[in-house]
C-alpha cells in the first residue's frame, strides 16, 4: 500500500509539473538547467508573490554561432545547421551579435523551458520499459530465517546482477510464486526456503511484476533422487533441523512401490516390492506387500466396523467377508449340534453363546447402498450396493491360521459371552498352572469319546463347598488305590447298597440287610466287644458367593 501511494503521489507530481511550463529568449550563458532565478520587471508576474516569481530551469536550447575570420565565405554542407543560425539571428529575438574587425559576425542565444521553482519536478514517463526475460534467483530472506514468508507465501529473491544486496530481505519486493494446484481454501503448498534456485518471469514482460514461474535444483542444492532415473516424488525438510518428510515412487522394471516415511519416530507405510532405501541408493530386497510401522505409537480406528483378512476374494468390495462370514457359519452349526447333545445328556445347553455368535454374524452382513441423492455433480458413478456392518464389530479371518503371541501376558475381556469353537480339536496347554474362577456354574459335556482328568504329581480334590457331589455312569464305576488305601466318610452316615442289599454305617451302628444271603468268609472271624474309631472331617471353607450371574459351559 505505502508503495502504490508512492507511485500514485509520483504520478501526480509528473502532471502537475508539465502542466504549466514557461518558455524564455536571452542572451545568458550561465542559464542551464538545474539553476533558478527570480524573474523581475515583468509586467504580468510582478504582480505575483515572490515564490511565484521563481523559476526552475529545466531545459536549454543554445544557438551559437562563432566569430571567427573567414566563416561568412564557408558553404553550407549537408545537415548544416547554418540557415538555423541565419534565421536566428535575422529573428531579432533576444540574442547577441559580435563583430570581427575583418567583418564577420558571431551570435550566441538561448531558450530556456522553466517552472515555478516551489513545484516539484517530475520527469514524464515516456519511455517505455525494457522487455524482461527469463532470469534465476535465489530465495532471499534474514540470516536468522530459513523460511521467509507472508501470508500470500510470497518470497524476496536476490538476482546475481544485484551487487547492491547480498540476499537479506531487502533484495526485492514480495515476489508471488506459482504452485502446481492454487485456489480458495485449497492448493498444493511447498513454501520457498532460503537459498532454493528459482526461474522467475515477468508479467507481460514488465519488471515491476516478477513472478517465480519454478524452481530448478543446482550447485548447492542438489536433487535428493538422480543418476538412474527409477525414484521420483517429494521430501520435505525439517525447519532448523535435518529430519524430512518423503513420498517415493519407486517404477524400477518388475519392482514398483511407494514409499511415504517420516524421521520422526522412523514411521513409514511401505507398499509394493518392498526394498531397503536410503538416499538415492536402492537396497535389498525386504518382502511384498505392505508394511506399516512406526518406533512409537500406533492406533487403528474403525467408527462403523473393521474388518482385517489374509482371504483372496473376486470382488473389489473391501468389505466382502463372505469367506469369514461362511466360516462363522460353519461355527454356528457346531455350537447349536453340541448344544442341543448337551442338553439331550442334562447338560448345560450353548443357547446364549450360540445366541452371541448369531448375532455378530448377522452384523457383518448388510447391504449398503451408495448415495444416489443426485445432490451435485457424480458422472453418474458411485451408485450400487456394497457390504457393510450393521454394528461396529471387528473381524479378523485368515483361511491358513491366526496366531497371537507376547512375552508378558495376552488378555481376553467381554462383558457377556466369549465363544471358543473349533471344528476339530481345542488344545490348551499351559507351562505352570491352569487356573479358571467361575462365577456362577461350570458344565463340563463330551459326546462321544469320554473324559479323563489326570494328576501327574500332587493331589486330585474335588469339593462342593454348597451341596452335594453326584457321580453317575451308565457303566462300572471304579475306584481304585494302586499304592494306599481308600478312604470314605460321611458325618451323618455311609450306605452301600445293590440289588436291595445294604450295608448302613450310622450313628456308631452298622446295618447290614440283604434280601438274599448274607456270606461271609474269612480265616479267622472276631466278634469282639464295641470299639470306636474317630475319623478328623476338614471343614469346607471358602462359604461367599460371587454375584456375577456368569457361566462357562465345555461342550465337546
Amino acid at each position: 500500500r505505502d508503495r502504490g501511494e508512492q507511485q500514485a503521489r509520483v504520478r501526480l507530481e509528473a502532471w502537475e509539473s508539465q502542466m504549466k511550463r514557461f518558455h524564455g529568449i536571452g542572451s545568458l550563458r550561465s542559464a542551464v538547467p538545474g539553476r533558478w532565478f527570480t524573474l523581475a520587471g515583468h509586467p504580468v508576474h510582478d504582480k505575483e508573490p515572490e515564490q511565484d516569481r521563481q523559476f526552475a530551469i529545466l531545459e536549454t536550447r543554445w544557438t551559437i554561432r562563432n566569430n571567427l575570420p573567414g566563416i561568412d565565405e564557408l558553404v553550407d554542407f549537408s545537415e548544416s545547421l547554418s540557415g538555423q543560425v541565419r534565421r536566428a539571428m535575422h529573428a531579432d529575438a533576444g540574442g547577441v551579435k559580435v563583430r570581427h574587425p575583418d567583418g564577420s559576425e558571431g551570435f550566441f542565444q538561448v531558450e530556456i523551458e522553466a517552472q515555478r521553482r516551489r513545484t516539484p519536478f517530475r520527469s514524464p514517463l515516456e519511455h517505455r520499459k525494457p522487455v524482461m526475460q527469463l532470469q534465476t534467483g535465489i530465495v532471499a530472506g534474514p540470516e536468522s530465517e530459513e523460511i521467509y514468508t507472508d501470508a500470500l507465501n510470497r518470497v524476496k529473491v536476490w538476482f546475481p546482477w544485484n551487487r547492491r544486496n547480498q540476499g537479506d530481505e531487502r533484495a526485492s519486493v514480495w515476489v508471488r510464486a506459482a504452485f502446481a494446484d492454487a485456489g480458495s481454501r485449497r492448493g498444493g503448498h511447498f513454501p520457498l526456503r532460503k537459498g532454493d534456485e528459482v526461474v522467475v518471469g515477468f508479467m507481460g514482460g514488465d519488471c515491476d511484476r516478477p513472478v517465480i514461474v519454478g524452481r530448478m535444483h543446482g550447485g548447492p542444492t542438489p536433487p535428493v533422487w538422480h543418476s538412474n532415473g527409477l525414484l521420483s516424488g517429494i521430501r520435505s525438510k525439517e525447519y532448523a533441523g535435518s529430519g524430512f518428510n518423503q513420498l517415493v515412487m519407486d517404477d524400477a522394471t518388475g519392482q514398483n512401490r511407494v514409499h511415504l516415511y517420516s524421521t520422526s519416530a522412523d514411521s513409514h507405510l511401505h507398499l509394493g516390492y518392498l526394498i531397503e532405501h536410503t538416499g538415492n541408493s536402492r537396497g535389498a530386497y525386504l518382502g511384498s506387500g505392505f508394511d506399516l510401522k512406526s518406533s512409537a505409537y500406533g492406533a487403528i480406528r474403525a467408527e462403523q466396523g473393521l474388518y482385517v483378512s489374509s482371504y483372496p476374494t473376486s470382488t473389489k468390495q473391501p468389505m466382502d467377508v463372505r469367506q469369514a462370514s461362511a466360516q462363522l457359519v460353519n461355527a454356528e452349526s457346531i455350537v447349536e449340534a453340541l448344544s442341543d447333545a448337551s442338553a439331550a445328556h442334562q447338560a448345560e445347553n450353548l443357547k446364549d453363546g450360540y445366541d452371541a455368535l448369531k448375532a455378530f454374524t448377522d452384523a457383518t452382513r448388510k447391504s449398503m447402498a451408495g448415495d444416489a441423492s443426485g445432490a451435485g455433480r457424480t458422472a453418474g458413478g458411485g451408485t450400487g450396493n456394497a457390504n457393510g456392518f450393521a454394528e461396529p464389530v471387528m473381524l479378523m479371518a485368515s483361511p491358513a491360521g491366526i496366531a497371537l503371541s507376547t512375552q508378558q501376558s495376552a488378555q481376553v475381556s467381554a462383558d457377556r459371552h466369549v465363544n471358543v469353537v473349533s471344528g476339530g480339536s481345542t488344545h490348551i496347554a499351559s507351562g505352570k498352572s491352569l487356573i479358571a474362577s467361575i462365577g456362577e456354574k461350570l458344565s463340563l459335556f463330551v459326546q462321544n469319546a469320554g473324559m479323563k482328568l489326570f494328576a501327574a504329581k500332587g493331589k486330585v480334590e474335588v469339593q462342593a463347598h454348597a451341596d452335594g457331589i453326584e457321580m453317575q455312569a451308565q457303566k462300572s464305576v471304579k475306584l481304585i488305590s494302586v499304592a494306599d488305601v481308600i478312604e470314605m466318610a460321611g458325618k451323618r452316615e455311609v450306605l452301600l447298597t445293590s440289588g436291595g442289599a445294604y450295608i448302613r454305617i450310622k450313628d456308631g451302628n452298622i446295618e447290614m440287610h440283604a434280601p438274599g444271603t448274607i456270606d461271609v468268609k474269612g480265616a479267622k472271624r472276631v466278634f469282639a466287644g464295641p470299639v470306636s474309631g474317630d475319623y478328623q472331617m476338614h471343614g469346607v471353607e471358602g462359604q461367599g458367593a460371587m454375584k456375577t450371574g456368569r457361566s462357562i459351559d465345555f461342550s465337546g
